[in-house]
């Protein structure tokens, strides 16, 4: 992270290895050298070159990390993308940063960045952190203007089984079949 962005960046003890921590490596090598060469002229990273770093951030558990790349980026004038934003949304509570991931949620709807998979993370971390009545509800608005799909009818049922609500999971499972999906 340091060497992305040329600044010390808040470290976070649950991320295991800081920022400045190198592996040596070919790739990691030629990775250095082609942004060194952007850097001396001025170009900026696409952003999908943050997105795979931010799938490596959350695949690592470094939902901190992720956060500092991030704030860099927004300092800079840069808006990550929503698959950014989505990856730093899924990573926040399992690092539990529960507040956090509300937040970036609130600040996505209010921004009109979220999409589909912005709701069904935000549906599958209440319903999988003990608020599943607050799940349903988001699930409910979401769908009155998309159409379910296999996924949030997936996360629906395992919302319900999460929460020891057989019947439930069940019955939208039938639901689900009846739809002829």
């Amino acid at each position: 992270v340091r060497f992305l962005f040329g600044e010390p960046l808040e470290g976070r003890p649950d991320d295991g290895p800081s920022g400045d921590t190198r592996q040596t490596s070919e790739m990691f090598g030629t990775i250095c050298k082609l942004m060194e060469e952007m850097k001396a002229k001025n170009m900026e990273l696409d952003m999908f070159l943050y997105e795979d770093m931010g799938r490596a951030l959350v695949a690592g558990r470094q939902a901190g990390l992720l956060i500092n790349v991030c704030t860099a980026l927004e300092k800079r004038g840069i808006t990550p993308s929503i698959e950014f934003y989505n990856l730093l949304l899924s990573a926040l509570p399992k690092k539990g940063y529960m507040q956090r991931a509300a937040t970036l949620y609130e600040r996505l709807i209010a921004r009109n960045m979220a999409n589909f998979s912005t709701h069904m993370i935000r549906i599958e971390q209440l319903m999988s952190n003990g608020r599943l009545e607050d799940g349903i509800a988001l699930y409910k608005q979401v769908h009155e203007k998309i159409a379910p799909t296999r996924v949030s009818f997936n996360i629906l049922i395992n919302g319900y089984l999460k929460n020891n609500r057989l019947h439930d999971a069940l019955k939208t499972l039938t639901d689900f079949k009846n739809a002829g999906r």
